[in-house]
């Protein structure tokens, strides 16, 4: 087998076409698929991660893809941005297509899981157009900053997990999916079908949200959504918790941790090997 994990591949080494001329046009989707799924599914098993660009902003003036399916909204009240927006998302759609008929062809698709995730919203859409597709308020706290997450296998019966939750919670989710070992600690996140799983989200800044409460840590202010509510001890616990993970992360990150850990663990196994 051939390992590429430490490959990245661009849109010039998959051959994508792209106009440079035009700085604001982002290369389509489906060619990035049609591309990356031939080159990924040459071994068995195979993971890959791909990351989309279609459906990125700007949608303030006319260019290939947002006008590709703008016609389809023609009976909507949406405005030309917001059809640009859901043209190009559509072409994101038509890739997801090709990478299940790709799968189908070579016969893998029932053995495969897809993950999905959005790594954010639509910045330039303004909140009047991101109403026009949601049903939640986007005034509330950090609710503009919902993004969806699905895990699809052709296999599996559809189910709709209403937990708070946030992308660090996707990758010790995913390992305990696989019943892949891994030690907890050392990721902020946490497994979503964990039995302790406490149902926070944290952001960027510190604050975080979960069933019982919203917590803003840029003015320490708390909102109770019940009548169960944390003492400020509690308060303090979370917070520190949250502070303590993020900083490791980070140090996780600086200090190439994972990579001193796969060494250890290489060593200490031909350690074993040599004793035997």
């Amino acid at each position: 087998m051939r390992y590429t994990y430490n490959c990245y591949y661009d849109g010039n080494r998959l051959g994508i076409s792209f106009d440079s001329s035009i700085y604001y046009e982002w290369p389509s989707d489906v060619e990035l698929m049609e591309h990356a799924t031939s080159l990924f599914t040459q071994d068995e098993p195979f993971m890959a991660w791909i990351t989309t660009v279609s459906a990125h902003a700007p949608y303030d003036h006319d260019s290939v893809l947002g006008e590709k399916y703008y016609s389809l909204f023609d009976d909507t009240d949406y405005s030309p941005e917001l059809k640009r927006y859901l043209s190009k998302l559509k072409v994101t759609d038509d890739s997801l297509g090709v990478l299940i008929s790709e799968l189908e062809k070579k016969g893998v698709l029932d053995d495969t899981v897809i993950v999905m995730f959005g790594d954010h919203y639509p910045y330039s859409l303004s909140d009047e157009n991101i109403e026009k597709m949601v049903s939640y308020d986007l005034t509330e706290f950090y609710e503009r900053e919902r993004v969806p997450f699905l895990i699809y296998n052709n296999k599996l019966s559809p189910k709709t997990f209403q937990e708070n939750t946030f992308y660090m919670n996707i990758l010790p989710t995913l390992l305990n999916l696989f019943d892949i070992e891994y030690d907890p600690r050392l990721y902020l996140g946490e497994d979503l079908f964990s039995d302790d799983f406490s149902g926070r989200v944290v952001f960027a800044d510190g604050s975080w949200q979960d069933d019982v409460a919203r917590y803003n840590a840029i003015d320490s202010k708390i909102e109770y959504f019940g009548d169960k509510t944390y003492t400020e001890e509690e308060i303090r616990k979370i917070n520190t918790e949250i502070y303590q993970k993020k900083e490791m992360s980070k140090l996780a990150i600086v200090n190439n941790y994972f990579d001193y850990l796969d060494t250890a663990r290489k060593q200490l196994k031909e350690k074993e090997n040599k004793d035997e």
